[in-house]
């Protein structure tokens, strides 16, 4: 999740009480450089790793994160693809929204 420096940790409660209201839980940090320092994306915001396990409902969890002011974007692209490209052992698949995973 990008957010913008200046009241991280504001943002990072209300992260939280999203993720609780939701009932999603699991991890939350600040990223970091290999050296310990802040991790900063070329617009000069901060990641926050977010690792809330299966998410039951993900256009919910975008809209509430999309709604916290100090939030820039988050990971969940939802409406954006029309098919996923799965790679594995077994070879390629190509999946649309009607095929089963």
């Amino acid at each position: 999740i990008e957010v913008v420096p200046f009241g991280v940790t504001a943002i990072r409660a209300s992260i939280d009480a999203v993720a609780e209201r939701l009932g999603l839980g699991g991890t939350m940090a600040v990223r970091k450089t290999p050296a310990g320092e802040l991790y900063y994306t070329d617009g000069g915001h901060l990641i926050v790793d977010a690792s809330f396990g299966r998410i039951p409902d993900p256009e919910a969890l975008a809209d509430a994160l999309d709604r916290i002011p100090g939030v820039v974007l988050h990971g969940l692209f939802i409406g954006l693809a029309t098919e996923v490209i799965l790679a594995g052992a077994d070879g390629v698949r190509r999946l649309a929204p009607s095929q089963p995973a």
